[in-house]
């Protein structure tokens, strides 16, 4: 006698197992859902403050190579009348070749550049010009002796932007709810920033303990240290 299978109730058993399959799914995907949606949120809102704190911190920065060719035992040589000419302003850096930095100052009447010296300089100079250093000195204290009619020649000029340490200090002093209104950071979103040095020194907001979970980024840069260097670091961005 020949046994027959029941294909109707095999076709039954197969619908509800793919009922219960994708009412699974829907299920899962209902659970999921609200936490997608809050990143993504999350993620909008620190992109934003990305943007706008690195605009802040930023700033344009001029870089000049001179060589000097003439030679000279005196303490500074004076670029005269080239603070204009240089298309530069008295917030500036200097450094020589292998890296070393100079005083610098100005005339009384903030045209001519003196650029201290050492023993061990070369006759090449890097100035660095922005808007973000302080202003040097309007004054000859800072040279006992002053090399004047320098003769030299430009070499290579370059203006970028770049993230500045100082920068980010003068902005960690700002009243944190005006900040809000810059950054347009949304009412009952906490926020806090700052910049990882190329040393591992973190300078940042300072917060009270955080019980909720805090979502942080962090993005390679380079920046100008208080000292004209640029080094790598990291911009830190947190909110929650």
């Amino acid at each position: 006698m020949i046994k027959r299978s029941d294909k109707k109730g095999s076709h039954v058993e197969i619908i509800i197992s793919f009922i219960i399959f994708v009412t699974f799914i829907f299920f899962l995907f209902s659970m999921i859902e609200p936490s997608i949606e809050t990143n993504k949120e999350k993620a909008n809102i620190i992109n934003h403050i990305e943007a706008t704190l690195t605009e802040l911190i930023s700033a344009d920065m001029t870089i000049i190579t001179i060589n000097v060719f003439s030679s000279t035992s005196q303490e500074c040589i004076e670029l005269n009348n080239e603070i204009d000419g240089l298309g530069i302003t008295s917030r500036v850096v200097a450094k020589g070749g292998s890296g070393q930095s100079f005083n610098c100052s100005t005339s009384a009447d903030l045209t001519d550049l003196r650029i201290g010296r050492d023993s061990t300089s070369n006759n090449f100079l890097k100035i660095y010009s922005s808007n973000a250093f302080s202003p040097v000195e309007s004054s000859s204290s800072t040279c006992q002796s002053v090399q004047r009619n320098v003769e030299y020649s430009l070499g290579l000029t370059k203006t970028s932007k770049y993230i500045f340490e100082s920068k980010m200090l003068d902005l960690l002093k700002e009243d944190r709810e005006t900040l809000r209104t810059t950054l347009n950071v949304p009412d009952g979103v906490s926020f806090g920033y700052g910049l990882v040095l190329s040393n591992g020194t973190t300078i940042e907001t300072s917060e009270e303990e955080i019980s909720t979970s805090v979502y942080i980024k962090e993005r390679s840069i380079e920046y100008v240290d208080l000292e004209g260097n640029i080094l790598m670091g990291y911009l830190k961005i947190k909110i929650w």
